[in-house]
């Protein structure tokens, strides 16, 4: 299952293949690009002469497999002819090629007209490939498609069977490997290559210019040259994990939404990474460009090299943990020391000194009242008023909390680390402002419910700041009340 194991150098078959396929990935169904090629990779390893000679070989993969699936493995290794065959291979991403053979795999079932059934996945490991599954049930309606369009006769359910077996031993062998390598201040992986520097200062220069000279440009000319970026990006890099926001060349991401329900939001992430960067030194993206038309909103910002954090945290070693939990919290601690505006009137309100934008306290108004912006607030009692659920009248947050600037949306998600596991920098910053003490906290138990490491992680964090259990089991109550 390793990586050469699905590699081929038979000519015949890698031009019978990328003709047949189209130039489309059959996983993905998207074309290559610059950095993710396409390449032919075979569905079923080739197990090598002197391992089918093997009695002990034979029967640990025959108590592994069932006895049906062991033979169709043994085979169809065992014929060369059948093993080489067209048939047998598949036009890829070279990404889902690696991937699949490391043990990644996510298969989803359905027509297009319906919707789409995802098998069960496990999270393991990795931060670069989609989820493995450890089930396969038995999909007896459901079939496998075709998306490279060329009419490429599908592998049948019992070879993705046998991948299934072994995709989640395989994903914790190469988490154990990873673990066992890995020693203080070296690489967590080497995926982090110089280019990632480079990007950096690429985005430097980049901020530099447009600092000193972009800004004089016409609104109008600056979002067309933003959109042909956002064009060349999507080629390059593909579509990240928000529509709303796209990566571009130089270094840069674009940050787009609707201008007539998500304008505060971007005019509050512009105004967050203006006073983390004034007041602190936490790595955060740098704020180009904020500029709109009549439909949108588009905030321009620098790239923070690095991975998130729960892509790499099965990975991660207890020491590593650690280290990235006293890097966070020391920041922290300087973020709870932003001053608001002396002259604001109210205790709690976004960056900007406007209408907080948070999901967690939208999901408390009635759906006729839900827009995703509440405030600002004069008081703590008037924002706890806010978060109060009217079937749960008794259930309300004590007052007396000291008001200090706060992320919003602290998740595995939006923390990234460097190639030594260290914190490399906090991005998404649309919901920050001056909350109530424990907000951070108890909304980092509202975004991640599963993930007990982090959430030990996130204890960790915020023991030094005070004992916020008691709020979090009222936002519990009425989290579970509510949704």
């Amino acid at each position: 299952m390793r990586d050469n194991a699905c590699a081929t150098h038979d000519k015949q078959v890698l031009d019978s293949v990328t003709k047949r396929d189209g130039g489309k990935c059959c996983i993905t169904g998207t074309p290559g690009s610059f950095r993710d090629p396409l390449v032919v990779m075979a569905l079923l390893p080739r197990i090598g002469p002197a391992r089918l000679a093997t009695d002990s070989y034979r029967e640990i993969l025959e108590a592994f497999l069932t006895l049906k699936l062991a033979g169709r493995l043994f085979s169809e290794s065992a014929d060369g002819e059948s093993f080489d065959c067209v048939e047998n291979h598949w036009l890829v991403r070279k990404s889902a090629a690696t991937a699949f053979s490391q043990g990644y795999i996510q298969l989803s079932f359905g027509k297009k007209s319906s919707k789409y059934y995802e098998v069960l996945k496990s999270w393991t490991g990795g931060p670069h490939f989609p989820p493995i599954f450890d089930e396969f049930n038995d999909f007896r309606p459901a079939t496998l498609t075709d998306h490279s369009s060329s009419g490429i006769k599908v592998p049948d359910r019992s070879a993705l069977k046998i991948l299934s077996h072994f995709a989640t031993p395989v994903r914790w062998m190469y988490i154990s490997e990873d673990i066992a390598s890995k020693r203080l201040n070296q690489p967590c992986t080497s995926l982090f290559s110089p280019l990632s520097s480079a990007l950096g200062i690429l985005s430097e220069i980049s901020a530099t210019i447009i600092g000193s000279v972009w800004l004089y440009v016409p609104g109008a000319v600056r979002i067309r040259a933003y959109r042909c970026l956002a064009f060349v990006g999507a080629r390059i890099y593909g579509a990240t994990d928000s529509p709303n926001v796209l990566q571009l060349p130089f270094g840069l991401y674009l940050k787009m939404v609707d201008l007539a329900t998500r304008r505060e939001s971007l005019v509050n992430e512009h105004a967050a990474l203006q006073l983390v960067r004034r007041h602190t030194n936490l790595p955060v993206p740098r704020a180009l460009d904020l500029v709109s038309n009549s439909t949108e909103i588009y905030l321009l910002t620098t790239r923070i090299p690095g991975y998130k954090v729960g892509l790499c945290l099965d990975s991660m070693s207890d020491q590593a943990t650690r280290m990235l939990v006293d890097d966070l919290r020391r920041h922290l601690g300087a973020l709870r020391e932003i001053p608001m505006p002396g002259d604001s009137q109210y205790a709690i309100a976004n960056a900007a000194g406007g209408s907080c934008f948070d999901y967690r306290i939208n999901t408390a108004q009635d759906d006729d009242e839900a827009t995703g912006f509440v405030g600002p607030f004069l008081s703590e009692d008037d924002f706890n008023e806010s978060l109060r659920c009217g079937a749960l009248p008794e259930v309300v947050h004590r007052g007396g909390h000291r008001m200090v600037f706060t992320h919003g949306d602290l998740n595995m998600r939006n923390v990234l680390v460097n190639e030594y596991g260290r914190l490399s920098g906090v991005v998404d910053w649309e919901n920050a402002g001056w909350f109530p003490e424990y907000w951070d906290y108890t909304k980092a138990f509202f975004v991640t419910r599963r993930s007990r490491r982090w959430l030990r992680m996130v204890d960790e964090m915020f023991g030094q700041f005070g004992d916020f259990q008691r709020e979090l089991a009222t936002e519990r109550e009425l989290w579970n009340y509510c949704f």
